[in-house]
């Protein structure tokens, strides 16, 4: 239904898939869910407004990367996604790693969908403007650094944080999150920085925190926590 719906974020980046990419990739090529998955992000955050940089463009298909000082293929140009700004590495079955869309312009709610790209390894949309709940299905991912912070999500932190076992740097301060910490967050065995500061998070400090063996800096300031 959402593909058929020509103003879903999904049905957009069907109708550019199928219409008008230029790779023209062959449905039965196993990167294609990948670039459809990247194609609904685009169509997902640019709700309100156009990123600040590497919007598709007609005819353009180079831009100033936003993530490095080198020029960087836009979004939705016919080259492989491994190519466009902000995304790769890719391992070498094409899968994406890592995908860095800081301060870029993100808008509209979460993009539930990134957590399809089930490689993924490190993700930045810091500093952007995306509102909503951080979904379950991100805990999911084989995530390595998760970085959301300053942005407008709301929401509380779910209980299946802790199933990100192999995160290292957690960083989520300055949005809107409400409720209180999980006690699961003791599973991130692996975490070195946790940043929870600046939001709306009450109840008790859980004592889990103990169980953080390998970290080195905790920020819960501003918020409406209980314990020490």
């Amino acid at each position: 239904e959402q593909l058929a719906d020509s103003s879903d974020p999904y049905g957009k980046a069907f109708d550019w898939l199928v219409i008008d990419d230029g790779l023209m990739m062959a449905p039965d090529d196993p990167g294609l869910v990948q670039r459809f998955i990247l194609a609904y992000i685009y169509f997902a955050t640019t709700t309100n407004a156009p990123w600040n940089a590497c919007n598709p463009s007609a005819g353009l298909d180079y831009c100033s990367s936003f993530v490095t000082a080198d020029t960087s293929l836009r979004w939705l140009s016919p080259f492989p996604e491994c190519r466009w700004a902000g995304v790769g590495p890719c391992n070498e079955n094409g899968d994406i790693l890592e995908l860095d869309l800081r301060e870029i312009g993100l808008n509209g709610k979460f993009p539930n969908g990134v957590a399809r790209l089930s490689f993924l390894e490190f993700l930045y949309f810091s500093k952007n403007a995306l509102s909503g709940s951080i979904p379950d299905s991100l805990f999911e991912l084989p995530l390595k650094r998760l970085y959301l912070e300053e942005n407008a999500l709301t929401g509380t932190i779910s209980t299946a944080i802790g199933r990100l076992s192999s995160v290292d740097r957690l960083v989520l301060h300055r949005n809107s999150l409400r409720g209180s910490i999980p006690s699961s967050i003791g599973d991130l065995r692996n975490v070195t920085f946790l940043f929870l500061e600046d939001n709306f998070l009450t109840g008790p400090i859980p004592t889990t925190i103990g169980k953080l063996e390998q970290l080195q800096l905790l920020r819960f300031g501003n918020n409406e926590l209980r314990g020490s």
